[in-house]
């Protein structure tokens, strides 16, 4: 049976409550000591903590209009409701936008978490929240990264689990595919921003693709090991006067290219290893071929695995996202939801029949959702009042909607929630300790998140 909230109107929290509530745990780590947020977060209960061993997000870049997917409002007036039936699932009481077929066969699996809400229209400084958990500083209308900017999700994940003896120097820190989101430049929430290079994403495509030129390319050890010692015989010859610190940082971060050029990703990249029916399962389109590669990945060890869900090419801006200002229905319904479904629901079968479902987290995100009105040019514009994001996999319990919104799904009605509660909610599925922290570059401790965790775990 479908499990939600069954709050009393009474409790009904306003959107300024709502945003106070999750602008407060954004703006924490500035705000208070680390072991207040230890604190708070030790009082959690300890269910499904570090069931998952990996976790394979899945983001809607440019914002997934949640009336038309996972709020569906099939009460609503047509210019809310918009041309797309709600459908039922195989949890009574759960129902899904029509185009999302496949999805709702799979819906056990399923917490769809109906209540996000932050302040952010623009889709960096969106992003920023989403990405990172934190709120950004000043407008964030530019995309370029700083070392001083707060560390993606994948970047914090690899330095939190390198911290607990939980991470491979054969593979990449975090990984993205298939290719970092760009939009006039690569995207600050997609660097490990203070935590330095050593946790920076790396980009990796289904090998023999050319949507990411470059990425893929293998080098045999053999060879790998010819170029390691014929650099060492020409350092031989250099003074032992000219080495310093400088240097041996140098020295440190070669070793670790060396290993990671060694690493099995030129055979993670092959997806022809996999059955043909499988490959088939997924769809041969970029979405699938990338959730495919990012369930290699996640498998081979790599903890987090962000997959970029679009159409096409995104960098250079060639295809098709999620900002659907115009025509949404025709957009969504012939390009952007059948790929995503198809996808999703193969990821979810291919896991459990592999067994690893529960070891796996999945976490469908977007930086913000669409207007529930529909606008003249028939499409919905930028929305972060209230949108949706869902889970599965990792120890989450299916079957579930948490949070609730109201009748047109703008406001938030039941169980609000900030996307620094999603951050806080991966960690501990990942096993992550709530008193462990990063140091920013003045020294101090900052906590990996201070949202609290989601009840959404079995």
């Amino acid at each position: 049976m479908l499990k939600s909230s069954n709050r009393p109107h009474a409790a009904r929290i306003s959107r300024r409550g709502a945003l106070r509530m999750g602008g407060l745990s954004l703006a924490l780590p500035s705000l208070l000591p680390s072991r207040v947020c230890g604190a708070t977060a030790a009082a959690r209960p300890s269910a499904g903590f570090g069931q998952a061993s990996s976790c394979i997000v899945l983001f809607s870049w440019g914002g997934m209009s949640h009336v038309d997917t996972w709020d569906p409002k099939p009460d609503a007036a047509s210019n809310v409701r918009g041309e797309f039936r709600a459908i039922g699932t195989t949890v009574p009481g759960m129902q899904l936008g029509e185009h999302l077929p496949r999805l709702t066969k799979q819906a056990d699996h399923l917490a769809i978490v109906r209540g996000v809400t932050h302040e952010s229209l623009n889709h960096c400084a969106a992003g920023y929240q989403v990405l990172t958990g934190e709120m950004p500083r000043g407008a964030c209308t530019r995309p370029e990264a700083s070392k001083q900017s707060a560390p993606c999700l994948g970047s914090k994940v690899a330095a939190a689990m390198q911290s607990i003896g939980r991470s491979s120097d054969r593979l990449p820190p975090t990984a993205t595919v298939p290719c970092r989101m760009s939009e006039h430049g690569a995207h600050c929430m997609q660097h490990a921003g203070l935590l330095g290079d050593r946790f920076a994403p790396q980009s990796i495509s289904p090998q023999g693709e050319d949507e990411c030129p470059g990425q893929g390319d293998s080098i045999s050890n053999k060879r790998l090991d010819e170029r390691r010692q014929l650099l060492a015989t020409l350092e031989s010859l250099q003074p032992r006067s000219f080495q310093t610190e400088v240097t041996d940082q140098f020295e440190a971060a070669r070793k670790q290219a060396f290993r990671r050029m060694a690493s099995p990703l030129g055979t993670i990249t092959r997806l022809a290893e996999e059955p043909e029916r499988l490959r088939r399962s997924y769809g041969s389109h970029l979405c699938g071929r990338s959730t495919l590669l990012a369930r290699r990945l996640a498998e081979a060890g790599v903890p987090l695995v962000p997959v970029c869900c679009g159409t096409g090419q995104l960098t250079p801006a060639e295809g098709s996202h999620w900002d659907t200002h115009t025509d949404i229905f025709r957009r969504l319904q012939r390009d952007m939801l059948p790929p995503l479904d198809q996808a999703s629901a193969a990821l979810l079968q291919d896991l459990a029949d592999r067994g690893t479902l529960s070891t796996t987290l999945i976490v469908w995100l977007t930086e913000f959702g669409r207007t529930p009105r529909i606008n003249p040019r028939g499409g919905r514009d930028h929305y972060a009042n209230c949108f949706s994001v869902a889970f599965a996999g990792g120890g989450i319990q299916g079957g579930q909607i948490f949070g609730r919104t109201d009748r047109h799904g703008s406001e938030v009605v039941d169980d609000a929630c900030s996307p620094a509660d999603i951050h806080a909610t991966i960690f501990h599925a990942l096993g992550i300790p709530s008193t462990s922290a990063m140091n920013s570059p003045d020294g101090k401790s900052v906590p990996w998140s201070c949202g609290r965790v989601l009840p959404l775990f079995g």
